[in-house]
């Protein structure tokens, strides 16, 4: 990675850059579970680098042509798994707020559909079985998220009912 961002800074050939993280997770870094995850990282200023998105998982946009680097940035993201559920728990909080205030509404088809789908995605078509226990606790962690998700947007629209 060290020599595409040199080499980009020197011979620029786009106004912003992706780099794929590659997370570090429980000492290990995973090589199916959470990949990719390309994110823009690098931009020019001249670009109008702003960041958009909801109150979680934002993301930087620019105004030009952005490319892919090559090479990983290694993202150390949990402490350890408490810390990790901890964060899932919180996230699914701050997105069941975000769905509740864009209007979306609860139905009980996605509290079992959209967790499984979760673990399939990482588990199976990520193939995040080859990452060991690793790539399991991943799975389990997007599923959990997914079925918080769904479970505090009915809490929240019940609240609405009874006030």
């Amino acid at each position: 990675m060290k020599e595409s961002i040199i080499s980009a800074v020197k011979r620029p050939f786009a106004d912003g850059y992706m780099v794929n993280r590659k997370t570090v997770y429980l000492g290990k870094p995973l090589n199916h579970a959470w990949q990719p995850d390309w994110n823009l990282r690098l931009v020019k200023k001249s670009a109008n680098p702003r960041w958009e998105g909801g109150d979680i998982h934002e993301y930087l946009v620019i105004d030009g042509r952005v490319s892919k680097l090559s090479g990983y940035l290694f993202h150390y993201s949990y402490k350890n798994i408490k810390d990790h559920f901890t964060k899932v728990v919180n996230y699914s909080y701050i997105a069941a707020k975000e769905m509740h205030r864009k209007r979306k509404k609860f139905k009980i088809r996605k509290i079992f559909l959209n967790p499984a789908a979760s673990f399939v995605r990482e588990y199976i078509l990520k193939r995040g079985f080859l990452d060991g226990i690793r790539g399991l606790i991943v799975a389990v962690s997007a599923t959990y998220y997914s079925f918080l998700k769904y479970i505090y947007l009915w809490e929240m629209e019940r609240k609405d009912g009874k006030d």
